[in-house]
């Protein structure tokens, strides 16, 4: 994240910020999947927890919120977030990415690293085009 664009306030390990390249416009944008990875701690299989994903900018206004469950070996969520891409596209200083959490007893169990077989079997899935891979803020 440009150090511009930090802020002390919010709990970066939770925050998912995509670099937007300049050949992107919100005309130009015809799908976009956040992937999320969602792990299952040790005999928690079965469980329910809520995936809350928000823009930094409106973590009171939450793009998803929903209920998961817990599988045996975890699993993915394919999370589209063409509108706020479209907007970020279009205002690119209003990017300051996303906060993802599925919280189980005050441990996050969203995981956002890049999974390469996931990848291009939902790119494949979709469409061709550009992709921009999210990064934990560190």
């Amino acid at each position: 994240m440009p150090d511009d664009k930090k802020d002390d306030s919010f709990p970066l390990r939770d925050i998912a910020y995509f670099t937007i390249p300049d050949t992107v416009s919100k005309d130009n944008i015809n799908k976009c999947v956040l992937l999320v990875y969602i792990s299952t701690p040790s005999n928690s299989e079965g469980e329910k927890v809520q995936l809350v994903i928000s823009p930094t900018l409106r973590m009171n206004k939450p793009l998803i919120n929903r209920t998961v469950t817990l599988s045996s070996n975890g699993h993915w969520e394919h999370i589209d977030v063409s509108e706020m891409f479209m907007e970020w596209a279009g205002d690119i200083d209003s990017n300051l990415g996303f906060v993802v959490k599925a919280l189980h007893h005050g441990e996050n169990l969203a995981n956002l690293e890049e999974d390469s077989e996931e990848v291009k079997r939902l790119t494949t899935t979709l469409a061709e085009g550009i992709i921009t891979k999210p990064h934990r803020v560190s």
